[in-house]
């Protein structure tokens, strides 16, 4: 589980300007593609975040002292809820409202929706390429989509996982993914 929890922080460091990056500088010299970063992305359907991570986008988006535009108004609610202007910064919030535990598609359906948590989530439906994947995902058809999602993953996986690859003293797969061993 630790080393998901790092494909996840690299995929979030990645996706926080999807469209500039995704065509330019690490993208273009990488086996991977729109669709892989996407589908890559879909990690997010496990795991959480913690308030003060989101708490910009709740209350004060682009310093404006509003809510950022994007977030579905009843969502918006239920995060203000829990996630207090003033509350407990390290109270955890699901990256994915409806299935937190699953691996699953439902996180699809939330970007759809105006539910994605984290804001590199939700710029995935601003991007003409990306939202093309986010809505093959989150499509109605649960058996076909949901098995595709799982199978791709896996591929997008195996490709991430030759990019750079470092060897010998170049490198160290990590004990503690937030420390250097």
């Amino acid at each position: 589980m630790e080393g998901l929890w790092l494909v996840v922080l690299v995929i979030f460091e990645m996706a926080l300007s999807v469209q500039s990056q995704l065509r330019t500088g690490f993208y273009s010299t990488s086996c991977l593609d729109d669709h892989d970063l996407v589908t890559l992305v879909g990690a997010h359907t496990i795991g959480q975040t913690h308030c003060q991570i989101i708490r910009y986008r709740l209350y004060n988006f682009t310093a404006t002292g509003n809510a950022d535009p994007t977030i579905n108004r009843s969502f918006l609610s239920q995060l203000q809820a829990l996630c207090p202007k003033n509350g407990d910064g390290t109270k955890p919030v699901p990256l994915d409202k409806d299935s937190q535990t699953d691996f699953d598609t439902s996180f699809f359906k939330n970007v759809r929706d105006g539910n994605g948590v984290l804001e590199s989530d939700q710029r995935l439906w601003d991007d003409a390429a990306t939202r093309d994947v986010v809505k093959k995902y989150a499509g109605t058809i649960r058996g076909l989509f949901g098995l595709r999602f799982d199978s791709e993953f896996r591929q997008a996986m195996v490709k991430m996982s030759s990019i750079e690859v470092k060897t010998g003293t170049d490198g160290e797969i990590r004990k503690v993914c937030s420390k250097f061993n």
